[in-house]
């Protein structure tokens, strides 16, 4: 039996994405091109007040934004592109609706912050209370990224930095919240082996 590619799992769930996705204002169509390779076609919904008779009636409309280049990398990964620009590198098959909710809504991401080891460990802060015991941030590398070079996730760019703990780094995502964590050099080590 054949073991199936990223792509064609991510088809094969095509039907529980959207019950998710639904819920939050879209919709997607994924198309396998084989080889590992497909696309995702986003639409999102949009609901409209019509006045018919004096009654006044919801009609839900679905609205294209966008078809996005999907590229197998492991078994449960893809790539996204779009023109030949990497969007996102690695991402889990089972957080495919999550990443696409946090593109449809970009300017209403949140930030969280998780700490392991040292003074703040095991805490979980918003951006304000990181930014309130940070000296500075990490460096905006936009321009190095427009280049098509390799650097840090964009997600990254401009976080506050904390004494005693390492650069930020990712996480994971969730609908609307984007998670960075901040480790010791300590436990950096510890994780490391």
């Amino acid at each position: 039996m054949k073991n199936k590619t990223a792509v064609e799992r991510l088809k094969e769930d095509e039907e529980n994405i959207n019950i998710k996705a639904k819920i939050r204002g879209f919709m997607v169509e994924i198309a396998d091109n084989l080889n590992n390779t497909g696309t995702i076609t986003i639409w999102k919904f949009s609901k409209n007040t019509k006045n018919l008779s004096e009654m006044q009636t919801f009609i839900e409309t679905k609205t294209f934004v966008e078809t996005l280049d999907i590229e197998g990398i492991a078994s449960f990964q893809v790539t996204i592109k779009k023109d030949d620009e990497i969007l996102e590198d690695g991402l889990s098959l089972d957080k495919i609706t999550q990443w696409i909710y946090n593109r449809l809504n970009n300017e209403n991401i949140e930030f969280m912050y998780q700490f392991f080891g040292g003074k703040y460990s095991g805490k979980t802060m918003t951006k304000a209370e990181v930014e309130s015991i940070s000296s500075s941030t990490t460096e905006d590398l936009t321009h190095i990224r427009q280049q098509g070079e390799t650097c840090h996730r964009k997600e990254l760019d401009n976080q506050p930095l904390v004494d005693s703990y390492l650069s930020p780094m990712f996480s994971h995502i969730d609908y609307g919240l984007i998670y960075l964590k901040y480790e010791t050099q300590e436990v950096y080590n510890m994780m490391s082996i």
